[in-house]
């Protein structure tokens, strides 16, 4: 593998916006391995990550009093290099990226998980489960779906910036909607009325609420919510 070409594509994917024009010319030129597509595409995410730390947080994580300055919800900042993360890897994935592969116990998909711009995290899965990603790989000695499960559960009492917890939910929602079962083949979830989990694909059309109400042994519960008629389909 050429190193330098690994970062030649890392070097372009750092733009911001992105020079989509000057990436695919040097993508043409069929120099590159799907590996190293790959691992830059990871690269890039972490970058998004530390880019939002940076923007939230600023130098002290401290200084942020969450509940009060946050909103809630999942809000998109466009001005953040990973509001193009959908499209730039909808793009990498025509010259080789492997939505599965696992490189030194990293993984693109795993490394969405992590993004809270909006929902560009849960669309971009979304978007590779279609493309021949799937749910139940390894990355670290942990399943990918037992692994955003468990965050899920501890972040609904534990992570204080619930914007970013509304964006773990939603990128679980996309898990949910394409098969996703904890590692004993057992849903994650309790349906109602016949619900098709599969809709969960299209996350955009559910939220959730957490109550108060005791379920499976815990004094709390999450209720996943469809947006267009407000009642209950799931719960976890």
């Amino acid at each position: 593998m050429k190193e330098c070409n690994r970062k030649n594509i890392y070097a372009l994917l750092r733009e911001n916006p992105p020079d989509m024009q000057g990436l695919k010319e040097e993508l043409d030129t069929g120099e590159y391995t799907p590996e190293q597509v790959t691992r830059a595409a990871i690269q890039y995410l972490e970058d998004c990550f530390n880019d939002q730390v940076k923007e939230v947080y600023g130098r002290d994580e401290r200084d942020l009093v969450y509940r009060s300055e946050l909103p809630a919800e999942a809000v998109l900042r466009p001005e953040l290099r990973s509001a193009h993360i959908p499209e730039i890897l909808e793009f990498l994935l025509e010259y080789g990226l492997e939505p599965n592969a696992v490189y030194d116990d990293e993984n693109v998909m795993h490394s969405l998980k992590y993004i809270d711009n909006g929902y560009v995290a849960a669309d971009a899965l979304a978007f590779l489960f279609e493309h021949g990603g799937t749910p139940d790989i390894v990355v670290g000695g942990e399943d990918l779906f037992d692994e955003i499960d468990f965050d899920v559960i501890f972040d609904a009492l534990n992570q204080e910036n619930r914007r970013r917890f509304d964006a773990l939910v939603h990128c679980w929602f996309v898990y949910l909607g394409y098969g996703a079962k904890l590692r004993d083949g057992v849903s994650a979830v309790d349906t109602f009325c016949g619900f098709d989990i599969s809709e969960l694909k299209q996350h955009r059309k559910f939220t959730f609420a957490l109550t108060h109400t005791p379920n499976r042994g815990e004094t709390w519960c999450l209720h996943i919510i469809d947006r267009r008629d407000f009642w209950e389909v799931a719960r976890l």
